[in-house]
Formats: structure tokens, C-alpha cells, sequence
């Protein structure tokens, strides 16, 4: 390398770390109160509206019938996962900029999120499928209730198995 290309790269170097430091937009106490209005707005709706779905799909006889139905209600109780520890753990550690809850909850709150991730994206992947053979293949193959089941318990195996190695490398770090 020539020694003009050195001195470029420690020039490009330079720009970098001459900036002015960044701006703590969560310092206005409007912006915390607003957001924190919001997130408090999405827990409640999407908890009530989770709820809800599955306690129709739990509840009615004629809804459990069908696979679609049932696998909206899996998906719906993936959003309870993600309404009740992404919502209230993922603004305050970030507003906080520290983890405040302990070492078992900086295991378990990753996986349970990753789990609530993969629940929700296998479960709409598996909704696709049986969108696909409604569709296409029309009245050659129908998935029964204990097949759609079956899926379910499968989609959440593989989702706590792949989510597992956040919890086990998770650790809480003293500053």
C-alpha cells in the first residue's frame, strides 16, 4: 500500500470520530411519555384482541373445525407471547439501557421471543400450505383436526428447539 492510501484511510478515520456525539432523543421526557402511551396502547389491543380469537376458537365447536381456525388460534397465542414480554421488557431495557430483571429473565425472555417469532411464521407458513391444497388441489387432500394439531405441537417443538441457544447464551453483563 502506498503511504497516500494510509494517510486516506486514516483521514476517512477521522470524519468518523470528529462528529458531534449523537443526540439522546429519549432524554425529552414528551418523547418517553408518548411512546410509552403507545406501547401501553398496542399491549392492551393486542392483548384483548389475541384473547379474544382464542377464546372463540377455544370456545366454539363449529370454529375448531376448521384447520385455518385453529391455526389462527395458535397464531394468536404466539401474539400473547410477543404482547407479554416484548412489549413491556423490549422499551424498558432499551430506555433504560441496562437489563434491570435479573439473570432468569435475561435467559427466558430471548427464547420466549424467538419462540413467539418462529410460532407466529411457521404458523402462517402452515396456513399457506393449507391455503395451497384448498386451492389447488381442491377436495384431493383435506387436513383434518388432529393433522392440523399434529402441525401445531411439531411448529412449537421446533420453535422452543431452535430458540433454546438464546437462553443459553444470554448473560447479564455488570458495567
Amino acid at each position: 500500500m502506498a503511504d497516500e492510501d494510509i494517510e486516506e484511510m486514516m483521514m476517512v478515520g477521522r470524519q468518523y470520530t470528529d462528529r458531534p456525539a449523537a443526540v439522546d432523543v429519549m432524554s425529552h421526557t414528551w418523547l418517553v411519555a408518548a411512546f410509552g402511551l403507545l406501547y401501553a396502547s398496542v399491549f392492551v389491543l393486542g392483548l384483548a384482541g389475541n384473547l379474544t380469537v382464542i377464546y372463540v376458537v377455544a370456545t366454539r365447536r363449529c370454529v375448531r373445525t376448521s384447520c385455518r381456525n385453529v391455526l389462527i388460534g395458535n397464531l394468536a397465542a404466539a401474539d400473547v407471547l410477543l404482547c407479554l414480554l416484548a412489549v413491556p421488557f423490549t422499551p424498558l431495557s432499551g430506555l433504560l439501557r441496562t437489563w434491570p430483571f435479573g439473570e432468569a429473565l435475561c435467559h427466558a425472555v430471548p427464547m420466549v421471543l424467538g419462540v413467539g417469532v418462529y410460532v407466529s411464521t411457521l404458523t402462517v407458513l402452515a396456513i399457506a400450505v393449507d391455503r395451497y391444497f384448498v386451492i389447488v388441489k381442491q377436495f384431493q387432500l383435506h387436513m383434518t383436526t388432529s393433522v392440523c394439531l399434529l402441525i401445531i405441537v411439531v411448529i412449537w417443538v421446533i420453535s422452543f428447539a431452535v430458540s433454546t441457544p438464546l437462553a443459553v447464551h444470554q448473560k447479564v453483563v455488570n458495567h
